[in-house]
């Protein structure tokens, strides 16, 4: 108990715990503000769409209770009364699709009669959709097998194995201490998650069936939420616990280089198999007999499929639990005996001399023998930094596929930009009034056949007809009043101030420097990158105790300085213009920006400026600003790193003094602005 109890109560291992539990809180904050935002202008589209049609909204959770969910039921015994009448006039169909079928029908029926409740799912919904938490649950627990395959390599890791229960007896208890670990990782975070999501939507009820949701119309199990919730836990637990298992049982076998190879060839291919195998695959086993099936555990209750296993079929819940569960026992013995028992021989060494060889080789010719390219290498590669630039990128990919930027306009809009954007000219301004005029005509004339309608007591249909005309026409007549009243300020605002000021489209305009969630969540990916990148680029001249040695040597102050600074510059514009040139980019493409040679006063909110420039040049300034300002918070990180012991020491401060507070104040709580250094990194224009 005292190795279990060192394991899991390491204050270091704890801080670093509860630092990923607020690095998941912060990102997955900001995912559902995005969806909360796309939820309300989806809400204002329908409420505008179902008003223009006098329809009544129906209530969704009732049209599924009453008729969605019954019809799915009824469809599936109706499938497979069809497929056995088709397959007694198709000899040659395979055995296993009328026996998928007819176990299709019988798991279905298995469920009895299942009474689905109304209620709020939206906070179920929402953690449904959190996969960057089924990537942060891995870290901690292999967090855990680094530092104890670093201690079997020291002198009282050797040392803890000549004693009588430093052996077996302790790689037993050092498993429970990563099977624990892994339960207390996946409950801080991904209850976490769905506790965040409570706080905003509401229960979702834990006692209702769990096919309450539509979501999970396709569930064959008889589950509350509750009780998927619990086994949603289990599930990842294994699944990290497996993984973590095989980590440690190729590190102890394998030098570093072959054993990271070797990990990273298994666990992508796990990956891929699981990410592009479809359920309907011939080889779907590869899919869920997987586990990172398990990691993710959800398409095992939102969907439904079983596997051929030499024509019979298999449910793919109960074949994944005894793939993964016999792959963890498997792995659990290997460790007893591969690593507790045996003595821990690691295999690799040629292929470390020959990656040393290489090295030396290309070191001749490579640029790290200058001072910028040393200080670049011992940044990139020494201190990890690359690891970091890496994961940028990913993030940068992960947010592309995680924006969506709609802006519906009406017909009448788009006509209106196509004719009158540009500059305002004498002829534009006539055609408004005329538009204007006729509209006015128009709306009187169906007022005065209103009241001749309702004096003359006709018909109730054309009475509502032509209140639904005269409702439409004073609806024209004030989108074309409002295009009046903007031509005629930037009219007046030209003959005020001598600025040049055109009409054009704002939304794109406003979408980008007025902020939103998307921008934001981008701004907390870059936050981590500072975080991470720059924690220990003098720190760790600090934690070997060079850095005194360094400033003696002739390029150790200035020229040395002025190097690693320039490299912050550069990896920070680097980040910055990749992190939030994905939004801008995505603005570009699905919105557009209009006229960007117009003058810059033609955006409504950008006509304080006091000088005359144009569009293209204002968005140039804005980027450039939003990498100064990360540059400045890259600043910050390295003037801690310059004054802390260790790269391990300035990281924490630095996650406690930026990260902590954004996370906070990202999520709700009511803290001070200044304390968000999202806001900083944002840069918005009010």
């Amino acid at each position: 108990m005292a190795e279990i109890r060192r394991l899991l109560l390491d204050p270091a291992r704890l801080i670093a715990l509860i630092m990923l539990a607020v690095i998941n809180l912060a990102l997955f904050s900001g995912e559902l503000r995005s969806r909360r935002e796309e939820e309300e202008r989806y809400q204002m589209q329908y409420a505008e769409w179902s008003i223009s049609r006098e329809e009544t909204e129906e209530d969704p959770d009732a049209h599924y209770i009453n008729e969605e969910y019954p019809a799915y039921l009824a469809y599936v015994q109706t499938q497979s009364q069809t497929q056995s009448v088709l397959q007694k006039l198709n000899k040659a169909q395979s055995p296993f699709v009328t026996r998928n079928l007819d176990k299709t029908v019988q798991d279905y029926q298995a469920l009895g009669k299942v009474e689905v409740e109304s209620g709020d799912h939206r906070a179920l919904d929402a953690v449904l959709d959190c996969t960057l938490t089924d990537i942060l649950l891995l870290i901690a627990p292999l967090l855990l097998i680094l530092s104890l395959t670093a201690e079997a390599d020291t002198a009282v890791g050797a040392l803890t194995r000549t004693t009588k229960r430093g052996r077996t007896p302790l790689c037993a208890r050092r498993i429970f201490a990563v099977i624990l670990f892994s339960l207390a990782d996946v409950l801080l975070l991904y209850g976490g998650d769905f506790c965040y999501a409570v706080s905003q939507y509401g229960s979702p009820g834990l006692g209702r069936a769990i096919q309450s949701d539509p979501a999970f119309q396709l569930c064959a199990v008889r589950l509350t939420i509750g009780e998927y919730l619990i086994f949603t836990v289990l599930l990842k637990t294994l699944a990290v616990t497996v993984i973590a298992l095989l980590v440690w049982l190729i590190l102890s076998r394998f030098h570093p280089l072959p054993g990271w190879t070797l990990i990273s060839v298994i666990v992508a291919g796990m990956w891929l198999c699981h990410q592009f195998v479809m359920p309907t695959s011939p080889v779907n086993h590869l899919r869920f007999l997987n586990p990172f099936a398990a990691l993710r555990a959800d398409e095992f209750f939102t969907g439904y499929c079983n596997l051929n296993l030499f024509q019979y079929p298999a449910g793919f819940l109960g074949s994944m639990l005894i793939a993964v569960g016999g792959l963890f026992v498997l792995l659990a013995a290997g460790c007893l005996v591969l690593v507790g028992s045996r003595y821990p021989k690691k295999r690799g060494a040629g292929m470390v001399r020959l990656f040393d060889r290489i090295s030396k080789a290309l070191s001749r010719h490579m640029p790290c023998h200058t001072v910028f390219g040393f200080e670049g290498w011992k940044l990139l590669f020494a201190q990890r930094a690359f690891v970091f630039v890496c994961a940028a990128i990913g993030g940068a990919f992960w947010l592309w596929n995680d924006i969506h930027i709609s802006l519906p306009l009406s017909a009448d809009t788009l006509m209106m930009y196509r004719e009158f954007q540009g500059e305002i000219t004498e002829k534009k301004l006539e055609k408004v009034t005329y538009y204007i005029e006729s509209n006015q005509e128009y709306a009187e004339y169906l007022q005065r056949k209103l009241d001749e309608a309702i004096a003359e007591n006709k018909d109730v249909h054309e009475i509502s007809g032509l209140q639904k005309s005269l409702n439409e026409a004073m609806e024209t007549l004030q989108f074309w009043q409002a295009v009046d009243t903007r031509l005629s300020e930037l009219t007046d605002y030209t003959a005020r101030t001598g600025l040049d000021a055109w009409f054009v489209p704002q939304e794109s305009y406003q979408l980008l420097f007025r902020g939103n969630a998307m921008q934001r969540h981008s701004a907390m990916v870059l936050l981590l990158f500072l975080i991470f990148a720059f924690c220990g680029i003098f720190a760790f001249d600090n934690q070997y105790g060079t850095a005194a040695l360094l400033r003696a040597t002739k390029n150790g102050r200035f020229r040395m300085r002025l190097c690693q600074w320039l490299w912050i510059f550069l990896l920070t514009v680097f980040a910055a213009l990749m992190l939030h040139g994905v939004y801008i980019l995505h603005l570009a493409k699905d919105v557009e920006f209009a006229l960007t040679e117009a003058p810059a006063q033609s955006v409504a909110f950008l006509q304080f400026l006091p000088f005359s420039v144009n569009i293209r040049t204002v968005l140039t300034v804005y980027i450039a600003l939003r990498c100064l300002a990360a540059f400045a918070l890259a600043a910050a990180v390295a003037g801690i790193s310059r004054f802390s012991r260790n790269p391990s020491h300035a990281r924490m401060i630095s996650l406690a003094a930026f990260l902590l507070p954004s996370a906070l104040c990202e999520s709700g709580l009511p803290l001070p602005s200044f304390l968000n250094f999202v806001d900083a990194l944002t840069v918005t224009v009010s």
